[in-house]
């Protein structure tokens, strides 16, 4: 998986350039601040609580590559709910928050915390559109 990005860095560059750049070569070596921790804190219990409300659902918490192929595991093994399910596609690495299978394909649903600026969901729903163009090149067929 060498040469991917993720979605805010695919987003980061849309945004500028030179921000995406600045965000995987500099991505590691800069600490978080307490707000960015803050912030990732709260992320983490609004996954914690969406998670809560679909009894039968497979946690995905492997890293990086390995996520992709236990993804591809769990749904082989017809687990029909994942949590922070993994897809790349031409280099655009994505992970949904909850990834459902649903009658018609697979349900994907993004969790976000409900205190966000309009913008921030303008932002949030190009994200979704990138999560469903990598999921379209990638789920198993008759999904998406």
């Amino acid at each position: 998986m060498t040469g991917s990005i993720s979605k805010s860095q695919m987003m980061a560059g849309l945004q500028c350039p030179k921000r995406l750049w600045r965000e995987v070569k500099q991505s590691s070596s800069q600490p978080m601040s307490l707000a960015q921790q803050h912030i990732l804190a709260q992320g983490q219990e609004v996954g914690r609580y969406a998670r809560q409300q679909f009894a039968n659902g497979v946690l995905i918490g492997a890293a990086t590559s390995e996520a992709i192929s236990a993804t591809q595991r769990a749904i082989a093994s017809g687990s029909t709910c994942l949590f922070e399910a993994a897809f790349e596609f031409e280099g655009v690495f994505v992970r949904c928050d909850i990834l459902q299978h649903v009658a018609a394909g697979w349900e994907l649903i993004e969790v976000k915390s409900s205190n966000v600026s309009s913008t921030t969901m303008r932002v949030q729903k190009k994200r979704l559109r990138v999560t469903l163009k990598v999921l379209k090149y990638q789920a198993p067929q008759p999904c998406l």
